[in-house]
């Protein structure tokens, strides 16, 4: 007997949540099995392609998040938590490539989905995490930018 589909909200969601799963796995690999990952060390050829790879699929994730916001879809408003997520990969994933002021953007995104998902309390756990991770990118994009500007001296 045949399973019946999943309405399009939740299927929507299952996808977008898939291809989060899906960029972490290849940025995984892209740095060798390791968390983290580049933290502004050059990567090889090998690696930046998996990171693309990684960002189309994480930036897909989030646009199914926002078209079904858009459209009024139930997606957003059942799960604003996987889209802040998924926003939070999207901005990690620019980071190790190197655009870092996209990435700062692309955190900021997420953080306030976050607090959307915490329904508007910016002091609810999740919100709050949210925004110690934007502000942990910004302090390493800080020191990034002021170690290349060192070495720029040198």
């Amino acid at each position: 007997e045949l399973v019946a589909p999943l309405p399009t909200e939740h299927a929507g969601g299952e996808v977008a949540a898939a291809r989060v799963g899906l960029a972490t796995a290849l940025a995984r690999s892209a740095a060798g099995g390791r968390r983290g990952g580049a933290g502004g060390a050059k990567i090889g050829a090998a690696a930046e392609k998996k990171l693309v790879e990684a960002l189309e699929h994480a930036e897909a994730a989030v646009r199914m998040h926002e078209e079904a916001a858009g459209s009024g879809g139930r997606l957003a408003a059942a799960q604003p938590l996987d889209a802040s997520l998924a926003a939070n990969a999207v901005a990690g994933l620019l980071e190790k490539l190197g655009r870092d002021e996209e990435a700062v953007a692309a955190m900021g995104r997420a953080a306030e989905l976050a607090v959307e998902a915490a329904d508007g309390d910016a002091d609810e756990p999740i919100a709050r995490s949210a925004a110690r991770n934007l502000a942990a990118l910004q302090a390493h994009v800080r020191r990034k930018q002021e170690r290349k500007s060192k070495s720029e001296l040198r």
